[in-house]
């Protein structure tokens, strides 16, 4: 088979197209057929030679086959597969995890340093075949592409677990988004969309992608080149600010979105490609003053639902939606479960307890927490939609 590998670090023409056999799958294990991968921003410092591997993680080798996306059909099967035959269309987790060390049994697995990643560790996707355990996949559905699959589980879990997990956002809510048209980005805004956020404020340098984030689902899309953002949101928001700020880029945008929160917002931060250091004004004192909550996330942290669902589902209400993916026992917890049917109560008198709602509509059917299941309204005109 046709392979691309680096065995030194350096630009792209460090990159070589060679020969390499097939790789020769273990009983537990499925040779997939690569249809599709992609190309991130790690891949990237991986070729330069720019990453350290976290605490406990093994080095990160070489010479090394990159790609940590991975959506094809299955060639093979080994003789303790059961849920996958040839021919089926699978994506493989980007975020495994043992299920048996310390990290993973405290539900921690994102911190999982009893294996190896693909594209980290283990040869990733730059290639026509791969090897993956069993419980490493995911059945794809026929309804979206090979290139879609492969640029879904790494964003959009990424940006669910910063929005719902870390960031706790709820319907009614203010978010702003930074680097809102990279692929975390346009996950991002979809996220909050179907949870049901208030007002999304899309930060971009381009006055040319202002029309597509706006299509996308942003109320309002910022040239942080051009205009003072902390006064635009000011402004937006009649001078509060965002309960929360999703910040994919590092650098100095954070102390920016700093400046963009409300009393008691949360800032959630994942992208260090802007920087690693960042002057502001205000500083820990401003957080303290402010009542901020600052979550610095790993992007190796895929903590999702934990009922067993083996399959990523389509829907309408988003192009690249995932729901429900997850079996603990195996070290799956790489994908996004939507909180159709619930909602957090506003009542001041109790105000964290989840609300339930008895959703009138069949199973299955796409459904926004804290919304009418028929209407998309606030308030159900129905009388179906109560608590």
């Amino acid at each position: 088979m046709k392979a691309v590998r680096l065995s030194e670090y350096g630009q792209p023409e460090v990159l070589q197209y060679i020969e390499v056999p097939v790789p020769e799958i273990e009983p537990d294990e499925v040779l997939v057929r690569v249809r599709g991968t992609s190309v991130t921003r790690w891949d990237l410092r991986y070729r330069q030679g720019l990453l350290t591997p976290p605490p406990g993680r093994a080095a990160l080798p070489l010479p090394f086959q990159l790609g940590r996306d991975t959506a094809g059909e299955v060639q093979a099967v080994g003789a303790e597969v059961r849920r996958f035959k040839t021919g089926d269309r699978v994506v493989a987790m980007t975020c495994p995890a043992c299920g048996g060390c310390e990290y993973c049994k405290r539900g921690l697995d994102n911190l999982c340093t009893d294996i190896a990643l693909p594209g980290h560790q283990r040869f990733g996707a730059y290639a026509q075949y791969v090897c993956r355990k069993e419980t490493e996949l995911l059945h794809a559905p026929d309804s979206l592409s090979f290139e879609k699959l492969a640029c879904l589980l790494w964003s959009y879990s990424t940006v669910w677990h910063m929005a719902i997990e870390r960031g706790r956002l709820r319907p009614g809510q203010d978010v702003l988004v930074t680097a809102a048209s990279g692929g975390m980005g346009t996950a991002a805004i979809q996220i909050a969309k179907l949870a049901g956020a208030a007002r999304i404020v899309a930060l971009t340098g381009s006055a040319n992608k202002v029309a597509p984030l706006q299509k996308l689902g942003a109320s309002h899309v910022l040239n942080y080149r051009e205009e003072n953002v902390p006064a635009r949101i000011a402004e937006i928001t009649n001078g509060l600010g965002v309960d929360l700020a999703l910040e994919n880029v590092g650098g100095e945008m954070l102390p920016l979105c700093m400046q963009c929160l409300r009393m008691d917002g949360t800032l959630v931060s994942a992208g260090q490609h802007g920087g690693r250091h960042a002057r502001g004004r205000g500083g820990t004192a401003r957080l303290h003053r402010r009542q901020h909550r600052r979550r610095v996330h790993n992007r190796r942290d895929r903590r999702g639902p934990r009922r067993p669902r083996h399959h990523v589902h389509d829907d309408a209400g988003a192009r690249a939606q995932l729901r429900g993916v997850h079996a603990r026992r195996r070290g799956d917890r790489a994908s996004p479960r939507l909180l159709a049917g619930s909602i957090l109560s506003r009542d001041p008198w109790r105000p964290r307890q989840l609300i339930r709602r008895r959703c009138p509509i069949p199973r299955g059917l796409p459904t926004r927490p804290g919304y009418c299941c028929r209407s998309r309204e606030s308030r159900c005109p129905h009388g179906e939609c109560g608590p």
